[in-house]
């Protein structure tokens, strides 16, 4: 029986794929962390690495604001 599937435009679709988002940008800024004191630890620069370091916050902080709006409450519907 072939399984049922939510609109792509179905508020609870996009909830779920904004928190998919946020675990792996999670992931990816922790993983980036640990990069950064590993370079850091060798002595070498790690400008560069923080630079990712603050793109990905950044990302991850979209992700969270585009929940919230999500959740917020609609006043015309």
């Amino acid at each position: 029986m072939p399984r049922k599937t939510l609109p792509d435009d179905d508020p609870r679709r996009q909830l779920a794929q904004l928190e998919r988002n946020i675990v792996q940008t999670d992931l990816l800024i922790s993983r980036q962390i640990a990069r950064i004191e590993l370079t850091a630890e060798k002595g070498d620069d790690t400008t560069k690495a923080k630079g990712v370091l603050y793109g990905l916050r950044m990302v991850c902080e979209y992700w969270y604001a585009q929940k919230e709006i999500l959740l917020a409450p609609r006043e015309h519907e």
